[in-house]
């Protein structure tokens, strides 16, 4: 993508942003886990670092998806959200957005360093219980097959063949309320969060690919 295509499509997201008064800011604080146990794929957790869990467990993202479009090393995962929609669908009951980003710090302002992945569930699904899981419990067990195409395709499943892990930290999620601070003098610099908080919403959309689906279109998983 070109400069000035950049900045043109930059200053049509911030008009967007500006011309909607209601639009709700959304804040991830990262915290330590109560229990180590939330953070598994069946509790649905939103959290930063660690080894994705998976939404679905068998059908992963290819490994040339997983390469930086700039670089051409493997993308690092740095977080995931748990984001069902408000009205469930017959085949999006659950929804979970992946985030990986390039090993190249330098390049994370440009398109293509950042990939962004959606999955979506029903809520009858091959993977979990219709009702919630229990606390503490553990995700329902994988069919031999099941196991060995997530061992074939999960590079996080082997600590050799994983590239660099973030700390792994729950990320509680919240609506902006008290956080942001307006500045008086209409410095139009970053946004100031009186807490430290992560913004959302402030990541720059030009910085993403178009986000991959990973579910059957069938509905089936």
């Amino acid at each position: 993508m070109a400069v000035d295509e950049a900045q043109k499509l930059d200053a049509e997201y911030d008009s967007d942003d500006e011309s909607s008064p209601d639009l709700e800011w959304m804040l991830g604080f990262a915290e330590e886990p109560a229990q180590r146990s939330s953070l598994l794929r069946h509790h649905f957790p939103s959290k930063v670092g660690g080894a994705p869990a998976w939404l679905d467990p068998v059908d992963l993202p290819h490994e040339d998806q997983l390469i930086c479009g700039l670089s051409g090393l493997p993308l690092d995962f740095l977080c995931q959200l748990y984001a069902p929609v408000d009205t469930p669908s017959a085949t999006a009951f659950h929804r979970t957005i992946l985030l990986f980003i390039s090993p190249k710090g330098s390049k994370l302002h440009l398109p293509g360093a950042v990939r962004a992945f959606r999955c979506q569930l029903p809520r009858g699904n091959p993977f979990y219980s219709f009702e919630p899981p229990d606390e503490g419990s553990s995700p329902p067990a994988l069919t031999l097959e099941q196991q060995t195409e997530l061992g074939n395709r999960d590079r996080w499943a082997s600590p050799e063949a994983a590239t660099r892990v973030y700390k792994e930290l729950h990320l509680d999620v919240e609506p902006e309320e008290d956080g942001y601070e307006e500045d008086d003098e209409g410095d139009e610099g970053p946004e100031k969060l009186s807490n430290g908080a992560l913004c959302l919403q402030s990541f720059h959309p030009l910085s993403f690919v178009p986000a991959l689906q990973l579910s059957h279109a069938s509905g089936s998983r």
